[in-house]
């Protein structure tokens, strides 16, 4: 029996290095690299003492850029917390594109450069965009596969649950998905969910998305104050007929 407890045990500290280098799944230790970044510095990818929020995208992708989007926004709701926030691109991607999407997307973080996609295949991700949350003690939190809406509330979320602001039930509800509406449907509790999407599209410089969300927020509550501030904001005023005609995006 203990020859047994014994041969586990050697077997467990023989595999435990093998973590650090492996998937990176909940639960899994990372270790921290230096990275070149986009701005000719040479910097580490996790900060001590901090939770770190690594975004991998690649040049050129939509969705890419989106996630973009998604992390300057977080970079705001997070700023003066414990929380460090850094995107990581191919090294091979050209550097004129690279500056082009951070800097419409609004991105203050580090952009660092992996090299070969050594970290990307160290790490052994299969997509990009993609979001890995660290704790403090480098153990991954969460994967986060990119997500159009309210990508930038999950990540929060789970930076908030990491800092002791909220607990597991608060988490789990926050990243319980809302029900999506169908491209013919706008349920009549759903005026809150196209506002806040209008909101977001308004923060982003998109009008036009921003519209349509907030003329089918009308249309669910034609009396909704918040969806006529937000068009008016947008120089519309709040009737269906001065929405754009193309088809709605899901709350």
């Amino acid at each position: 029996m203990r020859r047994g407890l014994a041969r586990l045990a050697a077997a467990a500290a023989l595999l435990a290095p093998l973590c650090a280098r492996g998937r990176v799944e909940a639960g899994a230790t990372v270790e921290d690299a230096a990275l070149p970044a986009l701005d000719g510095a040479r910097r580490p990818l996790l900060a001590p003492d901090r939770v770190n929020v690594v975004v991998f995208f690649r040049a050129g992708q939509e969705r890419s850029l989106e996630a973009l989007r998604h992390l300057a926004e977080c970079e705001r709701l997070l700023a003066g917390k414990a929380v460090a926030l850094a995107a990581v691109a191919p090294a091979s991607a050209p550097r004129g594109v690279l500056r082009a999407m951070v800097e419409e997307a609004g991105v203050a973080s580090p952009v660092l450069l992996d090299e070969a996609d050594a970290l990307y295949g160290r790490w052994e991700l299969r997509q990009h965009p993609v979001v890995v949350i660290v704790d403090r003690a480098r153990r991954v939190h969460a994967v986060e596969p990119y997500r159009r809406i309210g990508y930038c509330d999950a990540i929060r979320a789970r930076v908030r649950f990491l800092l002791g602001e909220i607990d597991r039930v608060a988490l789990d509800e926050a990243l319980r998905p809302p029900r999506a509406a169908m491209p013919t449907e706008v349920a009549g509790g759903s005026a809150g969910r196209w506002v806040k999407l209008g909101d977001r599209e308004r923060a982003r410089g998109n009008c036009r998305k921003a519209l349509e969300a907030y003329a089918n927020a009308l249309e669910a509550d034609p009396r909704n104050r918040a969806a006529h501030e937000g068009m008016k904001a947008c120089g519309v005023e709040g009737r269906r007929g001065d929405s754009p005609s193309s088809p709605r995006p899901k709350p």
